[in-house]
């Protein structure tokens, strides 16, 4: 997947995408990784039983899945719980 920020720094990160879920979700580290938030928020904690928590949407000005690209994609803000391993997002690599 490639990802471009809103300053346009172009990401190329790997994902998985929920294809059956009605919005896509990304890390709150990956995000501030790339840019896209300038912290996470530590207000965030889990729900009994969830394993993540939305709790913002941003719009990403452009993302290229499969060489389709969407402009303008509005995704949640997400925090994980740690077992995902979900940091490992956060290399996503700049081109």
């Amino acid at each position: 997947m490639i990802v471009t920020n809103p300053k346009g720094i172009v990401y190329n990160v790997a994902g998985i995408l929920d294809t059956g879920a009605p919005r896509t979700e990304f890390s709150d580290p990956f995000l501030v990784h790339s840019g896209f938030l300038e912290t996470k928020s530590e207000k965030v904690s889990l729900k009994p039983g969830l394993q993540t928590q939305k709790y913002g949407k941003i719009i990403l000005p452009s993302v290229t899945i499969c060489l389709h690209q969407i402009d303008f994609f509005e995704v949640f803000v997400s925090h994980f719980d740690s077992s995902w391993g979900i940091d490992a997002l956060c290399t996503g690599q700049k081109l």
